[in-house]
């Protein structure tokens, strides 16, 4: 069976995006406290993929349905024909960055996978 092509297709709704794999650059300790190195743009892939808020999918399988409410787990859903470690890094055109915390992977039958992300604060960034 052929596989399904997207890349055109994410490509076309995509939005300008940085994507920094998860790797470990070494670091040092600072007051007992392990601060990895930060990470240069250099170590960054750019793409052109969706990168929606996940409000706007509530339908797929990334939320938690409860009695009367629904709980969204991620702040965001990212399309993408990358693979990408989870605890990776997405950074958006508004320098946002944002930890990839899930995936669903469709390379089986296709190029692309989704990934849930979550919002990364100002003390836990790495770049």
């Amino acid at each position: 069976m052929e596989k399904l092509e997207f890349a055109e297709l994410l490509e076309n709704f995509g939005v300008p995006l940085t994507v920094f794999a998860k790797v470990e650059k070494g670091g040092s300790y600072v007051k007992g406290e392990w601060v990895p190195n930060k990470l240069t743009e250099s170590d960054g892939v750019k793409v052109t993929e969706p990168f929606l808020p996940s409000s706007l999918v509530s339908q797929l399988p990334n939320v938690t349905e409860y009695r009367a409410a629904q709980i969204e787990k991620y702040a965001m859903i990212w399309f993408s024909t990358l693979d990408v470690p989870l605890k990776s890094i997405v950074r958006n055109e508004a320098g946002q960055e944002f930890s990839v915390e899930d995936k669903t992977s469709f390379f089986d039958y296709s190029d692309v996978a989704q990934y849930g992300l979550k919002a990364v604060s100002i003390s836990e960034s790495r770049l």
